[in-house]
């Protein structure tokens, strides 16, 4: 008579060290416990005073860390550690998108919200999602990055996303929610808040909407292809077909590929099974899949002990093709970042200096006293009076980008806009752009906005 097989165990919890990753308004901190995790140590702030919108380790090789950062009146950019946050760098190229033609209206990033590693057999590859929605991919570990224009570019994404309308969450509407197939780095997800959910099996050459069958009760329209409110959207990691999504009107989960072709290119069916009504607030948005479950229960039957569970199944999708730094950023005092070297400048189509830039009439311009804003002065040493040159205001932003890489994109967005935080002044005047014409012994002052609470 045959042995009976023994009954698998039950999996061990997970023991040892281990840190917690926290990103806030107020910078980061990491929390490291004993092996026992009954002892805690707080490092930290990083940034401090600055709002961190994701902190996320990279599992390729265990130490590089990539942060999205943003003060409240300074432009985003993204910094990069690759010894677990002892020292950081800054993006030399955060993501930007193109400036526009003369005469278009151009896109700038407003904040950077969502940081994703690429495959694993892209090791240098990252995806970042950004408000307005946009998506940009870094190929050398986070230092540079390009927008992924099968998305930016895209004639169908002002439409995806209700055009250029408020809405989404407080912060505006935001890309998120960057899910690579573990089978296939050509396999791409990706959530909109508000848009709904896209699927790429190109590397994001092409998108298709994938939201039939999800509940969008504040549209008019009765099972919209797009248009619905994306809070988080996780693929599993044991069952990379199944896709599981928490959105305004409830939680969903993605069926099974429905065929062995599209099982092998990880594409799924499209089917929805609906496994919650509407939560309160936003609870969900941190929506987490365990290792150690690889699937719920089908459609029906709820699981054990959970009643309040609904499950409907959906129709199938109508698919359609459619800046460097050294030290540690590590804040003791309340005065600011501290000093730390930057990127170098910033190449967003912009043209070289011309040979001109600091001359007017065939003669050089004489230096002019810059005041530098407290936010700032990482930048340029502490300091906060500092020397330059330029016959216009923007020629004099070029010269100070030149003596101190990265200082430029933090105050002048893509469009070469003045952000709405940032004043600067000529000789107490407000400039309102950056032609501006200047003298050889004008006073420039760059004014932060402050504010409290």
């Amino acid at each position: 008579m045959p042995k009976a097989k023994a009954a698998k165990a039950a999996p061990r919890p997970a023991s040892g060290p281990v840190t917690l990753l926290i990103g806030t308004r107020k910078g980061v901190f990491l929390m490291k416990s004993d092996r026992a995790r009954k002892s805690w140590t707080l490092a930290g702030p990083h940034f401090l005073g600055n709002i961190v919108n994701h902190l996320v380790l990279d599992p390729r090789d265990g130490r590089t860390l990539l942060c999205a950062v943003r003060a409240g009146h300074l432009g985003p950019t993204v910094f990069r550690s690759t010894d677990f946050g002892h020292t950081w760098k800054e993006a030399e190229r955060p993501p930007a998108f193109p400036k526009a033609a003369p005469g278009e209206k151009g896109l700038s990033v407003e904040h950077v919200f969502w940081l994703t590693p690429g495959h694993s057999s892209e090791p240098g590859a990252w995806y970042a999602g950004v408000s307005p929605p946009g998506l940009f991919r870094s190929d050398d570990g986070g230092v540079t990055w390009e927008g992924v224009a099968g998305f930016n570019a895209n004639p169908m994404r002002i439409v995806w996303i209700g055009g250029e309308q408020e809405q989404g969450p407080p912060g505006g509407a935001t890309l998120h929610s960057i899910n690579v197939d573990p089978r296939d780095p050509r396999h791409l997800y990706i959530g909109i808040s508000a848009g709904g959910a896209f699927e790429s099996s190109d590397r994001g050459e092409t998108w298709r909407p994938l939201n039939q069958g999800v509940a969008a009760d504040f549209l008019p329209v009765k099972d919209p292809e797009y248009g619905h409110d994306v809070h988080c959207m996780r693929l599993h990691p044991l069952a990379p077909d199944r896709l599981y999504q928490q959105n305004h009107c409830g939680i969903y989960r993605t069926g099974a590929a429905s065929a062995r072709s599209r099982h092998a290119v990880g594409i799924s069916d499209g089917r929805r099974h609906r496994m919650a009504a509407r939560l309160p607030g936003r609870q969900a948005r941190g929506l987490r899949l365990a290792r150690r479950r690889p699937d719920l229960a089908p459609p029906g039957q709820g699981p054990p002990g959970q009643a309040g569970l609904v499950h409907r199944e959906a129709a199938g999708d109508v698919r359609r093709r459619a800046r460097s730094g050294g030290r540690v950023l590590r804040h003791d005092e309340r005065r600011g970042l501290d000093e730390c070297e930057r990127r170098r400048a910033l190449d967003l189509d912009r043209a070289p200096p011309s040979r001109n830039l600091f001359c007017r009439g065939g003669r050089r311009l004489k230096e002019m006293n810059v005041l530098i804003p407290s936010q700032l002065r990482d930048y340029t040493g502490g300091r906060a009076q500092v020397e330059a040159r330029g016959a216009t205001l923007a020629a004099l932003l070029a010269d100070l980008e030149r003596r101190y890489p990265g200082i430029r994109f933090r105050m002048i967005d893509e469009q070469d806009a003045i952000r709405r935080h940032i004043r600067i002044f000529v000789n107490q005047q407000q400039a309102p752009d950056l032609s501006a014409a200047l003298a050889a012994n004008d006073e420039v002052v760059i004014v932060g906005a402050l504010s409290g609470g």
